[in-house]
């Protein structure tokens, strides 16, 4: 059976490709981010747009913002997510 969080995933890959994974210690560097590399996950994605579409699809199904995002000279996009809200649901230290 196909859940909604399934499909959701299944559209996003065939419309923007399945992304990547990028560099921690890169993305904390290049954003300033003050956040552990462990509270972060960085995606590579093909462009901006996919960048976007999946970045918001992350924060609308599973509660994760984003920190930013960066291009790179090929033309792809890093975006990082903060998993500290999960993180913090998942531990019950968060009532939402």
């Amino acid at each position: 059976m196909t859940t909604p969080d399934h499909a959701r995933r299944a559209e996003l890959i065939s419309r923007y490709g399945k992304p990547g994974q990028g560099s921690k210690a890169e993305a904390v560097e290049r954003l300033s981010l003050d956040v552990s590399p462990d509270d972060i996950y960085v995606g590579l994605y093909r462009d901006q747009m996919a960048a976007d579409g999946w970045l918001a699809a992350n924060l609308e199904d599973h509660g994760h913002p984003s920190l930013g995002s960066y291009p790179l000279e090929d033309g792809r996009v890093v975006g990082v997510l903060d998993l500290r809200p999960a993180l913090r649901r998942a531990r019950g230290d968060d009532p939402c």
